[in-house]
């Protein structure tokens, strides 16, 4: 078992008078929800959620347990475990500087240690991030599910922006804003569309395309959503293209999340045909 795949070795509680804020965060990297104890942790979890290069999150991912000098025994569970596409690892704490306690200090030096014996990376993560990046991607994440790329508008804007221009003054090009504005905010979410200046985001923000492509590699065909591809013995359609990762749904409506490489490195890897997605009725966009 991966440790970016298991579940919370931890309840996440929840009682009256709680002074911190629990919660779930749905991943589109993982397509599933991730815990959280508090709104500083939530934060970072996005992060990791926008980041192209990470293709695995857990929460509360192990247990670590050690003996002190005085041989009394201590464990401590990290909150969360990332996984990079190149097989690289990132174990992260959260804990604000000025809440870290002699004993925190002792359980994060010690994951610390335990995370370089085997080649991962630890962060300790201790104030709130930039307040203006995370304003622009929590923007974004609000469009990060694959039911907001929706086609033929998705490939239109990124012909649009094949030339930067600023992000309202290009989709209204291609149809009424308060129709086409969620596309172009899930396709800055992965990395389809970047934002030349990322922070703060706005409506005269200039945007281009030639970000993160899915491109599978020499003599193999990009791809898009709306494709059916043969993979793992079964006919799969593309519904979804999140930075490094494809989200398949098979011919029986099993949903699954791959990576990019992993799928078009298979043996029985072929594009078979391509027919549109069905259509979902787009909702959120009187708040725009």
């Amino acid at each position: 078992m991966r440790f970016e795949d298991v579940a919370p070795v931890r309840a996440f509680k929840s009682y009256k008078g709680q002074r911190h804020l629990p919660g779930l965060w749905w991943s589109s990297t993982v397509g599933r929800h991730i815990g959280y104890e508090s709104w500083l942790e939530r934060d970072h979890v996005m992060l990791l959620d926008f980041d192209p290069s990470v293709v695995g999150i857990s929460s509360q991912p192990f247990w670590l347990f050690w003996r002190c000098d005085a041989g009394r025994s201590i464990s401590h569970a990290p909150d969360y475990f990332a996984r990079r596409e190149d097989g690289t690892a990132v174990v992260v704490d959260c804990r604000p500087a000025d809440r870290r306690k002699p004993r925190d200090m002792v359980k994060f030096e010690a994951t610390q240690a335990a995370c370089a014996q085997v080649g991962w990376e630890f962060r300790l993560a201790g104030g709130a991030p930039d307040v203006i990046a995370v304003r622009s991607v929590r923007w974004l994440a609000g469009y990060r599910h694959s039911r907001h790329r929706l086609e033929p508008v998705a490939s239109e804007l990124l012909a649009v922006f094949a030339e930067p221009q600023p992000v309202l003054g290009g989709a209204s090009t291609v149809g009424a804003p308060v129709r086409v504005l969620p596309v172009p905010f899930h396709l800055l979410w992965s990395h389809e569309l970047t934002a030349d200046k990322p922070v703060p985001l706005h409506a005269v923000s200039p945007v281009s395309a030639g970000g993160a492509k899915v491109t599978p590699g020499p003599g193999k065909p990009v791809l898009r959503p709306g494709d059916w591809v043969t993979y793992d013995d079964g006919d799969h359609q593309v519904v979804g293209l999140t930075g490094t990762s494809v989200r398949l749904r098979s011919a029986t409506g099993v949903e699954s999340v791959v990576l990019t490489s992993h799928l078009t490195a298979a043996p029985d890897f072929t594009v078979t045909g391509t027919e549109p997605l069905p259509a979902v009725e787009p909702f959120g966009l009187g708040q725009l």
